[in-house]
């Protein structure tokens, strides 16, 4: 899985480095994403960390949603270190086309419903729904680090998480 086991670009990995010491890789437990089910990323980061010894873990999980103008996909990222620190994001907020969201709230897994589409076993992973939706203007791996990205700034940024609404 390329754009889950490498979402940081390496302008991203460099600007972390330089503020503090990274260990080489950053695991995430990721779970298979189920139409209707939202899921937690606090768990599978904190289990990325601890069972690595990573500085930190990652969570990324994929979620599908229902509202009257239709069903979304979304990628929820939660990132936390040893003390307990922790930072939330989330990434590209896209509705899909009405027979992808029957099928998803049947229970398929979006994964296989793009596979299927494009006539490729994996495409889901290199092209993802939003890259198939997009024509590749934005692929999974682009919006998955984009959701990293929204989830660092307590990391790269600590002192302005620091403040108080008086300083």
């Amino acid at each position: 899985m390329p754009s889950k086991t490498k979402p940081l670009t390496d302008r991203q990995l460099q600007v972390y480095e330089a503020k503090r010491d990274l260990a080489s890789e950053l695991l995430e437990s990721v779970r298979q994403m189920k139409a209707g089910k939202t899921r937690v990323v606090l768990s599978p980061a904190t289990e990325a960390r601890e069972r690595t010894g990573a500085d930190l873990g990652v969570g990324i999980e994929g979620g599908v949603q229902r509202d009257a103008r239709g069903v979304w996909v979304s990628a929820w990222v939660a990132v936390v270190d040893a003390s307990g620190r922790e930072g939330l994001g989330s990434g590209l907020r896209f509705r899909l086309p009405g027979w992808m969201a029957s099928r998803a709230a049947a229970g398929e897994e979006l994964g296989t419903i793009v596979d299927t589409y494009v006539g490729e076993a994996e495409a889901h992973e290199t092209w993802g729904a939003i890259g198939l939706l997009t024509a590749g203007l934005v692929d999974r791996q682009a919006a998955l680090e984009q959701a990293i990205a929204a989830a660092l700034p307590p990391f790269l940024r600590s002192p302005l998480y620091e403040l108080r609404p008086d300083d």
